[in-house]
């Protein structure tokens, strides 16, 4: 794995491309390392792959990553080294909100213009792009409380059943199964673990709730 040193222009937690994070080899790095791969017989080198981060909508970046792989690649085989696989990682934005759909189309154009007659076999790593819209979690509602000007709904789930709201304080719609027509009230979504960063959600307007009531948590795929 290679870091590209790009910034994937997300957020800081899911971000892994830059230099001084924590993955990848980098660039200045890749001459010694190919070195040592020469001389280690048991090593089989096939491919490098390198991925910078989650929720990238932004195509100059993937064409920034682009441009980055090849120039390595083009380092390693001057070291000596031949390869055949090239996984570009993945990222792609999922709609969780208001954001653009990711565009597919411009993406495939942009593979077309950097790899259409590539000696690689060329891999990519979509992950929740795919998946995400699958999943939806039913949680109960347990409690309901008032602090401040904060109406809080206490529910079975929490970080414990559904990290990333509270990891990333990553956006997820919820939306109450009660059809109830009863007027409606800001809420905020809390968990039943014991810290402060158990949120699910802040400040959503949904109808009022009562204890008991069911809501479902969106794009947990």
């Amino acid at each position: 794995r290679v870091n590209p040193d790009i910034n994937a222009e997300t957020l800081d937690k899911i971000t892994t491309g830059r230099k001084t994070d924590k993955f990848g080899i980098t660039e200045n790095l890749i001459p010694e390392v190919c070195e040592q791969i020469k001389k280690m017989q048991n090593v089989n080198f096939k491919g490098i792959s390198s991925h910078i981060g989650s929720q990238i909508h932004n195509l100059k970046i993937f064409e920034e990553v682009f441009k980055k792989i090849n120039k390595i690649s083009n380092i390693i085989e001057s070291c000596g080294l031949s390869f055949k696989f090239l996984d570009l990682g993945g990222g792609f934005g999922v709609n969780y909100k208001e954001e653009k759909e990711f565009d597919l189309e411009n993406f495939s154009n942009l593979i077309k213009k950097y790899y259409d007659n590539t000696k690689y076999e060329i891999s990519f790593e979509p992950g929740r792009y795919l998946v995400a819209k699958s999943g939806i979690l039913i949680t109960k509602i347990l409690n309901k409380k008032t602090n401040g000007s904060k109406n809080y709904l206490i529910t079975d789930a929490g970080m414990q059943t559904f990290l990333r709201p509270s990891l990333y304080n990553a956006f997820h719609k919820i939306i109450p199964i009660s059809k109830e027509n009863n007027g409606k009230k800001n809420y905020t979504i809390a968990g039943p673990i014991c810290e402060s960063s158990d949120i699910l959600a802040k400040d959503i307007e949904m109808p009022n709730q009562d204890i008991g009531n069911y809501l479902a948590i969106c794009d947990v795929g």
